[in-house]
């Protein structure tokens, strides 16, 4: 194993004297199998201390690490003031599509959108309370139909 090694990074070390050559650079004093072992051994202790091992990472930095392919038949997506809001769960979806389609942007823009009832009555045109009942009965009637779903599986 260690003759392999030694091998090894002594074709690195002529494959860098050949590059370092060509790029008319001054190699590197050339060092023996010995010396060429010993400093693989320091490289791995320098990895060792500096390097963690992916399975050691905390389980909150892998999740920031993983990448999520998004497709457009994964989601639902509504028109919302000119902003298109996905929804992921599909019986979720259901029942915004089931509602009016006022009650439906206000459901949307309250929720998705971050918007305050007073904001969703101005830009609708309707008081803040009428904002407030309406997603109030929008909820019921999501969570009516959600049921429905539950016991109709």
């Amino acid at each position: 194993m260690r003759l392999l090694l030694a091998v090894l990074l002594v074709r690195w070390q002529v494959a860098r004297f050949q590059t370092e050559n060509r790029q008319g650079t001054q190699p590197q004093k050339t060092v023996g199998a010995k010396g060429i072992v010993r400093n693989y051994r320091k490289e791995l202790k320098r990895r060792r201390n500096k390097e963690i091992s992916y399975c050691e990472l905390p389980e909150i930095v892998v999740e920031k690490l993983a990448v999520w392919d998004e497709y457009e038949s994964d989601y639902t997506a509504f028109d919302v003031c000119g902003i298109e809001v996905r929804v992921l769960d599909d019986d979720l979806a259901e029942a915004i599509k089931y509602l009016s389609e006022k009650d439906r942007e206000i459901l949307l823009m309250y929720f998705f959108l971050g918007m305050s009832d007073t904001e969703i009555g101005d830009r609708l045109k309707i008081n803040r309370s009428t904002s407030f009942r309406s997603r109030k009965n929008s909820l019921e009637e999501i969570k009516k139909k959600l049921k429905e779903n539950m016991n109709d599986e």
